[in-house]
């Protein structure tokens, strides 16, 4: 491919990020809000948070086997992706068209959504890998991601101010019509930009990279890919415990308004897109490996810390660090997987990963909306003299725990799939704040004058994994 057709073509795929992150800064961030205004309980909300993700994930199965047989990763993008925006109108309409039971309605066409959203990962995350090169992964989706935090913010900004006046207008419902409109239309715009991207000639996997979801979990846990994708599964699973029910927290136990519950959820969105470049940066250098290990040591504190957060300042807080950490373990997340996978497996691989975390997704939220039915509430928590407003910050404890538990038993299993500096703490966070100890102080939280010289470095060699060679499994490489 030309340089001019790879450039060209992430432009878009920039574009189509923006576009995409008004679907989710005025669509998906109020889906919960939504459910909870139509009356769902927590355990709806749970079921909310995670069964559509889990369908989805099913859906990246049948669009993984559906590329080998069409080789057409831009129909498998785009078709899935117009459907997607599609499906959010009926939503918007729901108070009108369904007012028995809107909640349970709400639930079932975000079933729909997300199969739509889950057909399009496997083509699309193949497609881009091959477009942007092994060593400018870390600085691409940095600022992709960047891009996206930044319009998801001002989208989830925009769509909370909008709500707060029509709730005070008594038009609540004709509020959430307007956002997810304008989600929908966003979404078609993020569709017709990936249509328009260069697509590199499919090859399809040779009949020795072929293996089936069961193959894959038997040799999970002797595969580096494997017990990376069990590790982040179960992390995310200990997540989705308590997950789920921030929003509820704050909109019923706390009493925030769409205003305050707005501004803690465009606070997480600033800072993810503060530090998303420079989590970038550490990752090209230092290895996503030890993203993780930073990521994955500190968020389980956050959980707990929301045991004390009764007032919006208190929470505005835990939402800032909450951002900065989740963009590190995400984009960490994301780029590992483009290390560890080759090329002819990587949309089976990425469609077996995300079915086995959403399954995890699926387990966590289940288990904390189980959990959250069966907690005494405020009044009763007072007369057990336990200094609590609500039994969903016992939810939020067993989360934390939880989440530490997983990263000591399992990402000390998790090796770095290709060569990195050394270095210590010290290092990484003078990489961070853009200082280096060879060349001197640089601020590059938002870019900084030597991203592009780490973007023009030549491709490190990939190593194979320790102690294994191609022949040793037919899993992911």
């Amino acid at each position: 491919m030309r340089s001019e057709q790879r450039q060209e073509s992430l432009t878009r795929s920039v574009r189509d990020g923006a576009a995409h992150a008004v679907t989710l800064g005025a669509g998906e961030m109020y889906l919960v809000p939504f459910a909870i205004f139509l009356g769902a309980g927590n355990l709806l909300v749970a079921m909310l948070a995670s069964a559509p993700l889990l369908l989805g994930a099913v859906a990246q199965l049948i669009s993984a086997r559906a590329l080998d047989q069409t080789k057409s990763r831009r129909g498998l993008s785009v078709v899935p992706a117009v459907l997607q925006g599609l499906w959010l109108l009926p939503i918007a309409a729901l108070p009108w068209v369904a007012p028995e039971r809107p909640a349970l309605w709400l639930l079932a066409l975000a079933l729909g959504y997300h199969v739509c959203a889950g057909l399009v990962v496997p083509a699309w995350n193949s497609w881009i890998a091959e477009l942007v090169p092994p060593w400018q992964r870390g600085a691409f989706f940095g600022r992709r991601n960047r891009v996206r935090t930044a319009v998801e913010f001002s989208c989830a900004l925009a769509a909370g101010g909008l709500l707060a006046l029509f709730r005070g207008l008594s038009l609540e419902a004709f509020g959430f019509l307007i956002i997810f409109v304008v989600a929908a239309l966003a979404r078609l715009a993020s569709a017709r930009e990936i249509h328009a991207m260069y697509e590199p000639p499919y090859q399809r996997p040779p009949a020795s990279a072929a293996f089936t979801f069961r193959q894959f979990l038997y040799r999970s846990p002797r595969a580096n890919f494997g017990r990376f994708t069990i590790y982040v599964a179960l992390f995310l699973a200990a997540t989705h415990v308590a997950s789920p029910f921030f929003t509820p927290f704050m909109l019923r136990d706390l009493g925030f308004g769409y205003a305050e519950f707005t501004l803690a959820s465009v606070t997480f969105i600033a800072a993810q897109a503060v530090m998303m470049q420079a989590w970038g940066r550490v990752g090209d250098r230092f290895g996503n490996r030890r993203v993780l290990k930073i990521t994955g040591f500190t968020l389980p504190i956050l959980p707990i810390l929301w045991v004390f957060a009764t007032d919006l300042p208190a929470v505005l807080v835990l939402q800032a660090v909450a951002g900065l950490l989740w963009g590190g373990f995400h984009l960490a997340v994301a780029n590992f997987l483009f290390d560890t996978v080759t090329p002819e497996k990587r949309a089976r691989c990425v469609a077996y990963y995300n079915t086995v975390t959403n399954a995890g997704l699926f387990v966590g939220a289940s288990a904390g909306g189980l959990l959250a039915t069966v907690l005494p509430d405020h009044a009763e928590l007072e007369s057990l003299g336990l200094p609590l407003i609500s039994g969903l910050q016992l939810v939020f404890v067993a989360s934390g725990l939880l989440r530490l538990l997983a990263t000591l038993a399992l990402l000390p299993l998790v090796r770095e799939v290709r060569p990195v500096e050394p270095g210590g703490m010290r290092a990484v966070v003078m990489q961070i704040v853009g200082q280096t100890p060879l060349r001197g102080a640089r601020w590059s939280v938002f870019g900084g004058a030597d991203a592009s010289e780490r973007e023009t470095e030549p491709a490190p060699p990939v190593e194979e994994r320790e102690g294994e060679t191609p022949s040793d499994e037919s899993g992911p490489n």
